[in-house]
């Protein structure tokens, strides 16, 4: 009785703590997205376990598609990243005072947007792949087939067809071969 009381008041069991979800807080853990953060990091934030962010994306409709949006938005925060890397590396270059480390340092975060971009954009930044099919040792699947198989296959086509194309023309003659009459 009591677990349906609660029920009715709250609209939960009564399990566990409740939710704090609001749009206001969606739109703060969703605008840390966009400007970079990961989900963990944005919830970590705003003082919400990971978890339970992670259950409003799949109860709450809105907050999913806002999320989505912060996440596309993060994408292209980090392609400009990469690009404000490959000038700053540029610079490093030509730069006959600057150290060996800052030019390793530019390469492991450019290395690391790349990466990110691949896992998360694969469509334009991941490895293009070409899948071919082949039998053992390179041969193909099905064996060519020999000049004598495909005249065996000519002359069986060629006799469907005329076997096809007899009763066809012997339907309206009351039968094969114009015997009943």
């Amino acid at each position: 009785y009591l677990l349906r009381m609660a029920v009715k008041r709250t609209g939960r069991a009564g399990r566990g703590r409740p939710s704090h979800y609001s749009h206001a807080l969606a739109e703060r853990i969703c605008e840390r997205v966009a400007n970079g953060s990961s989900l963990r990091k944005a919830a970590e934030a705003e003082g919400v376990p990971w978890g339970t962010v992670w259950k409003w994306l799949g109860r709450h409709e809105s907050f999913g598609g806002q999320y989505a949006r912060a996440r596309e938005a993060r994408l292209d925060l980090l392609e400009g990243q990469l690009e404000d890397l490959k000038e700053s590396a540029m610079e490093a270059a030509s730069d006959p005072e600057c150290g060996k480390l800052r030019i390793e340092a530019i390469k492991l975060n450019v290395d690391t947007l790349k990466w990110q971009l691949c896992k998360l954009r694969p469509h334009c930044y991941g490895e293009r792949r070409a899948v071919e099919v082949t039998g053992a040792q390179g041969e193909p699947l099905l064996p060519p087939h020999t000049q004598a198989e495909l005249e065996t296959f000519a002359r069986l086509l060629a006799e469907a067809r005329a076997r096809i194309d007899g009763a066809a023309g012997g339907a309206g003659s009351g039968g094969a071969g114009g015997e009943g009459a």
